[in-house]
């Protein structure tokens, strides 16, 4: 066996290689076939700079990705904004709440905080609406149950604490907040440390 034959992807010059990858956006490499009369150190140069290209190309790929999801989130938001605007004048203004940053559509059952969909389930919605109602005031569990729910509060029903809990995470990046009151209910109130 007078060689041992390795392919490797590379382009003589390292320098060139870089520099292709910046300008060019691509890398065209041709196969360099490797002696076993070849220098280990230039072998190890060659792997080396191989790792770079490899970490480049990973690195635009990355980037290329963040870019098209930024992108998608701009889509989407335009589509939420026109929804908004298609939703909230078409609608009399009567079906219509503004309080603050938000917006509710009692006639579609839908919620927008800053011209974006909060997405919220019937029951949150009716707790939001009532909460905006009942603006800092303190409103008994009993009373915030019987009247989204229908029904009197019992001692082994979550749902209103798990109601409580998705919703203060729907509207966590606006000032208003849902203030448990120990032994008394829930409050919602504007934030004043987050003007």
């Amino acid at each position: 066996m007078p060689f041992i034959l390795f392919v490797i992807m590379y382009i003589t010059s390292p320098t060139f290689v870089i520099n292709r990858m910046n300008y060019a956006g691509a890398v065209r490499a041709p196969v360099v076939l490797i002696g076993r009369f070849f220098l280990l150190s230039e072998f190890i140069f060659l792997i080396y700079y191989f790792g770079k290209i490899v970490n480049v190309l990973g690195e635009a790929e990355k980037s290329k990705q963040k870019e098209q999801e930024a992108v998608r989130r701009a889509q989407k938001a335009e589509r939420d904004l026109e929804q908004h605007r298609l939703l909230t004048s078409a609608i009399p203004k009567k079906h219509l709440i503004a309080k603050g940053p938000f917006t509710m559509n009692t006639q579609s059952v839908q919620a927008f905080f800053k011209n974006d969909n909060l997405q919220l389930t019937p029951k949150e919605f009716a707790l939001l609406l009532f909460f905006i109602q009942h603006e800092n005031e303190t409103v008994s569990r009993e009373e915030i149950f019987e009247k989204i729910w229908q029904m009197p509060l019992t001692d082994k029903d979550n749902s209103l604490n798990n109601t409580v809990s998705r919703l203060r995470g729907k509207i966590i990046h606006s000032e208003y907040r849902i203030t448990a009151v120990r032994k008394k209910g829930y409050r919602f109130e504007k934030d004043d440390c987050l003007k």
